[in-house]
């Protein structure tokens, strides 16, 4: 196909689909948005897009409150959770799981759960329901330091 033959294809192509438009009877801006197509796919159900991205801490605080009168029934003083899965449901705090431990104690009788948590998590957990728990530096070598306290270890440091 040469230039010519293909420009006399696509006038006509062109030709056809103005015809066709025209036969549908939509306006220019409904046939250039697709507002006009858009309702051939999806029926109108008047529904508004959510206005938040998660469930909000006081539906967790229900999970974690069933969670410990189920344990309480069971005898238990509470649950230690290790699966990713289980903390964001019972406390809605949503971690990336990684090669770190990463716990959460549900007490039996208690108003928030005890975290377990890496430094590198800090201020994920600091930043939803944080009340208690015990947060490890990870760094190998540095037995007893916390270098964001400003405690840092004396192994590794030359005496001058």
């Amino acid at each position: 196909m040469n230039r010519r033959e293909l420009l006399s294809k696509a006038g006509a192509t062109g030709v056809l689909m103005t015809a066709a438009g025209a036969a549908l009877k939509t306006d220019p801006v409904s046939a250039a948005t697709g507002a006009e197509s858009s309702k051939l796919f999806v029926p109108p159900d008047r529904l508004a897009p959510a206005t938040f991205d998660r469930l909000p801490l006081s539906w967790h605080k229900e999970r974690f409150r069933t969670l410990q009168g189920r344990l309480e029934q069971a005898g238990y003083d509470g649950i230690f959770l290790t699966d990713q899965w289980n903390i964001v449901y019972f406390t809605g705090l949503f971690h990336t799981n990684t090669e770190r431990p990463f716990y959460a104690f549900i007490p039996t009788k208690g108003e928030h759960p005890v975290w377990f948590f890496p430094a590198l998590d800090r201020d994920l957990v600091h930043s939803w329901w944080y009340e208690d728990g015990q947060m490890y530096f990870d760094y190998p070598n540095v037995a007893g330091a916390m270098p964001n306290e400003s405690r840092i270890s004396g192994a590794g440091r030359s005496k001058a």
